[in-house]
């Protein structure tokens, strides 16, 4: 049995529930299976069954929940970025250009970003755009890496596993949650104060 596990895995293809899938070869797709490639050119298109949104109430504050690839959630969040007063965020990076362009339209706004030292200064980064129009950043030089992906919009909480990328709009699979309950966003905003102390965000060194 190892034997047989060793050989199909040096023949590079993967067998799940009897369906087989051959991995692409070419430079740009070399990390996706054949099967997963034909799905991401499928969530291009706005009536992908990847990835879809379910909006009842779930009780708890809960209005919407919203699994990628599709633009449920980058939708939602950029909703959330034009009606709120007072945003905070604590993201791992972004890279959305939508998203980041909601940010810098409203930023006369009361926004304070946390993000994470290394992905920030990423090629696809829009964290330094954003730093240049004058809202608040704050680079995380403490804990290893800043893994949240929380917003706080008002009231309303954005949570899950949907980092503020192209990427997971376009290609994963990733879930976010979207809660409006002032205890839940009050518990949130307080995580995010006890950071941005912490993190010392109010020297201008760390903007």
């Amino acid at each position: 049995m190892r034997f047989i596990v060793l050989l199909l895995l040096g023949c590079n293809i993967i067998s799940s529930q009897n369906i087989h899938y051959t991995k692409i070869k070419n430079k740009k797709d070399k990390n996706y299976t054949e099967a997963a490639y034909q799905n991401i050119k499928i969530s291009k298109n706005k009536s992908a069954i990847l990835g879809y949104e379910v909006s009842e109430n779930f009780g708890g504050g809960i209005y919407k929940i919203c699994y990628s690839p599709s633009n449920c959630s980058e939708d939602e969040i950029i909703k959330q970025i034009n009606s709120a007063h007072k945003i905070r965020i604590m993201v791992f990076d972004i890279t959305n250009k939508n998203i980041a362009l909601a940010i810098i339209k409203n930023k006369h706004k009361d926004i304070k970003i946390i993000t994470d030292n290394r992905q920030s200064r990423g090629l696809n980064s829009k964290i330094q755009i954003i730093k240049d129009e004058g809202i608040k950043v704050c680079i995380n030089r403490i804990t290893r890496i800043q893994h949240d992906k929380i917003g706080i919009f008002d009231n309303i909480v954005s949570v899950g596993s949907y980092n503020w990328t192209t990427s997971a709009s376009k290609f994963n699979a990733e879930d976010s949650m979207f809660i409006n309950n002032v205890i839940i966003s009050g518990t949130h905003e307080a995580r995010f104060n006890q950071l941005w102390s912490g993190y010392k965000c109010d020297k201008s060194v760390n903007f």
